[in-house]
């Protein structure tokens, strides 16, 4: 019976102190919540009057309203929209014009090969697909400017040599640009070694022996040269590159026969001079007398040099009439050779 009476004691003074911390917390968090019943300190709370307590606090929670807070400020005035057409409605559209001339198959290959794959250092300076390669269109000529612009130098009339910071052993101080541009004479009286030094200024290179063969491929065999369309070999001076409208190879590249003559990067022995003494065998004060030897020295040599061999010309000139060709080969001129208004040069990358 005591052990009873205790436990009823107990949970008595357990529920009446939760229920005196629940009522002090609902009363502060609660603010203005009425319960039925308040209890002091050391007051017995009975079971009834605790529900009746937390009864209240349910409904008080049930019933909770929020109160909006005050409204914020206007945002801007959005911008003004864009103000619309003026005027009445358009006039009639006028007739459709003629019809253009169909391309030509040149024309069309040029819009093929030229201005994608193949661009060139600038709108001036054409280049067409040949195989792998970029190759030149057009024999090239020899400007102060990359784009093709400025002094043009090597011209056959009136021979504009190159500039004295551009010498024929190609140590150049002044730099000068190789463009294949049409309607312009080609470049000449140039040597090898300026001609492969414009070419590298310029972004490209000499096409090798090999490959200035196959970017010849079909250009027609000359004949008698009619002075209008045909490849340019028997006429009294070179012309304007691309002018001669038949001579273009099956890769679209003008005038890889006739019109002057075209230095390879290639150099070989001849097979003219005896070979020459090992004692004397330089090139010439103005290539530092590096030694030559076991050379085989070219027939044509200028004055600065003595033993070069061979660098290799291609294609024929403006006068060689039927010698000229896809397989006109030539192996006399040494690359110092600067003096010949007959040779000149094309590049490719």
């Amino acid at each position: 019976m005591k052990r009873e009476l205790q436990k009823r004691f107990s949970m008595i003074a357990v529920v009446g102190l939760g229920s005196f911390f629940v009522f002090g917390f609902a009363m502060e968090a609660m603010a203005g919540t009425t319960v039925p019943h308040a209890f002091s300190s050391g007051e017995k709370a009975l079971a009834s009057e605790v529900n009746d307590n937390f009864n209240a606090l349910a409904t008080a929670i049930d019933t909770i309203s929020l109160t909006p807070g005050p409204k914020g400020d206007k945002g801007d005035t959005g911008a003004t929209g864009p103000q619309g057409p003026a005027g009445g409605p358009a006039g009639p559209q006028g007739p459709q014009g003629p019809a253009g001339s169909p391309d030509t198959a040149n024309q069309v290959r040029d819009k093929f090969f030229t201005g994608t794959t193949c661009v060139g250092t600038s709108a001036n300076d054409v280049m067409v697909k040949v195989g792998p390669l970029c190759v030149d269109k057009y024999e090239a000529s020899v400007w102060s400017n990359a784009d093709g612009t400025g002094t043009a130098y090597g011209v056959f009339t009136g021979q504009t040599t190159m500039p004295v910071g551009f010498p024929a052993n190609g140590n150049w101080t002044t730099p000068v640009y190789a463009v294949s541009k049409p309607g312009v004479l080609p470049s000449t009286a140039i040597s090898w070694f300026q001609a492969q030094q414009a070419c590298a200024l310029s972004g490209k290179r000499l096409l090798t022996n090999a490959e200035w063969q196959m970017a010849a491929a079909g250009t027609p065999d000359p004949g008698t040269d009619n002075g209008t369309t045909d490849c340019t070999v028997g006429s009294p001076d070179p012309v304007n590159t691309g002018s001669r409208s038949s001579c273009v190879s099956k890769w679209n590249v003008n005038d890889m026969v006739g019109n002057v003559w075209e230095w390879v990067a290639d150099w070989m022995q001849g097979d003219t001079n005896p070979w020459a003494p090992t004692t004397t065998a330089t090139a010439g004060g103005t290539y530092g007398d590096d030694r030559m030897y076991g050379t085989n020295p070219a027939v044509s040599q200028d004055a600065s040099s003595t033993n070069f061999p061979a660098a290799l010309i291609r294609g024929g000139d403006w006068f060689e009439g039927t010698d000229d060709g896809v397989f006109d080969l030539v192996a006399d001129f040494s690359p110092s050779t600067s003096n010949n208004g007959g040779i000149g040069f094309r590049c490719a990358r």
